[in-house]
């Protein structure tokens, strides 16, 4: 399999099986990731950005059912951690929003072969190998009980987003991460002809948007230490905010 870099037009390092998933990693620019935290965080939003994108990639390094990772970005600082964690990258010449990172990425997969392909925000710290591996078990038991394939659907804590969407057999969907992403992504599955398949992860439903997700976060890692070895969780420590999540809890 080869990705190309948008970039410079040079080919990837091709990853060693294509045989699984294949995990698909938007990140916009650190200018523009994670304005609702602004308030809250201020210049720290940046750093917290990358600190949950190590998380998201080591826990994607700990599945047993990925087989490789495509991080589309456009931005330098993002691109140089995702090629140390050994993802692969689609580097973008301009920011053009979410919706269009993942058609860019996506076409790219599915020239290179990919059928089975499952996108993850880099905004969900709790992810773990074992979370990815019990969903995408899911999406193998259900593939094949319907003609035209399956779209599993994890939904953002409030249930109105898209934490994790799974293409079996890399079907022909339309993109429609924004307001309402998780209804809207399930409609367009049905008028494709797809079975949408609701999947359900605490870890994956928690995305950091707001200062009641970290406080949220903070007092589920106060509660399970596991969570406690996160760069996430040593991040918020570093800058104070760990306190809190011990008092939440």
């Amino acid at each position: 399999m080869t990705i190309i870099d948008l970039q410079n037009g040079q080919p990837a390092v091709p990853p060693d099986r294509v045989a699984g998933f294949q995990m698909l990693v938007p990140v916009k620019t650190l200018a523009d990731a994670k304005r609702r935290l602004e308030p809250t965080m201020g210049a720290l939003r940046a750093d917290l950005t990358l600190a949950m994108l190590s998380d998201v990639l080591n826990a994607i390094r700990g599945s047993s059912r990925v087989s490789g990772t495509l991080v589309v970005t456009a931005d330098a600082a993002v691109a140089e951690l995702a090629t140390a964690h050994g993802a692969h990258l689609l580097r973008e010449t301009s920011s053009g929003g979410l919706n269009r990172a993942l058609e860019a990425g996506f076409a790219q997969l599915r020239q290179a072969g990919a059928t089975r392909i499952a996108i993850v925000p880099a905004d969900i710290p709790l992810l773990t190998g074992a979370d990815l591996d019990r969903v995408l078990q899911s999406m193998e038991t259900h593939r094949g009980t319907v003609r035209r394939g399956v779209v599993g659907l994890c939904a953002s804590r409030d249930g109105k987003g898209t934490n994790l969407m799974c293409l079996d057999q890399a079907a022909d969907c339309d993109f429609l991460y924004g307001r309402n992403s998780f209804h809207l992504h399930r409609k367009a599955a049905l008028a494709a002809g797809y079975r949408p398949l609701t999947l359900t992860s605490q870890s994956i439903s928690l995305d950091l948007d707001t200062r009641g997700d970290i406080e949220h976060y903070l007092a589920i890692c106060a509660r399970q230490p596991a969570y406690r070895r996160s760069h996430t969780w040593r991040f918020l420590q570093a800058h104070g905010f760990a306190a809190a999540g011990d008092r939440t809890a």
